[in-house]
């Protein structure tokens, strides 16, 4: 999963931008997503906040802490069950010139 710094957000238009991919797991337990995020330096609504959904349900929100350089997050997922699984990159908000770019995105099994 590449997003090669893909921007998210509105552009003043009142919608969101997503990316979403859909993975078959091999195996369940824990796994670590690792992903960087960067804002827009002239978006004039304030910051975009980016939504981390699996299977449709969110599981954490992660508000970018600067417009010049990249901010290292990661979540820990559970996958309780085989197959398929569908992660999704959301933007969170819907009013305003906001943005925010997402780049390094990497799924490992955690030790």
């Amino acid at each position: 999963m590449d997003a090669n710094g893909w921007p998210m957000g509105d552009g003043g238009t009142g919608l969101t931008g997503q990316i979403s991919q859909t993975l078959n797991f091999t195996r369940t337990g824990k796994f670590r997503l690792a992903l960087q995020i960067v804002s827009r330096a002239e978006g004039t609504g304030g910051i975009q906040n980016l939504g981390v959904y699996v299977d449709g349900i969110l599981l954490q929100t992660f508000t970018p802490t600067s417009a010049t350089s990249w901010d290292s997050d990661q979540l820990s997922l559970n996958i309780a069950a085989t197959g398929n699984h569908t992660i999704t990159f959301a933007a969170m908000n819907t009013t305003g010139d906001q943005s925010l770019f997402l780049d390094n995105i990497n799924l490992v099994a955690a030790v």
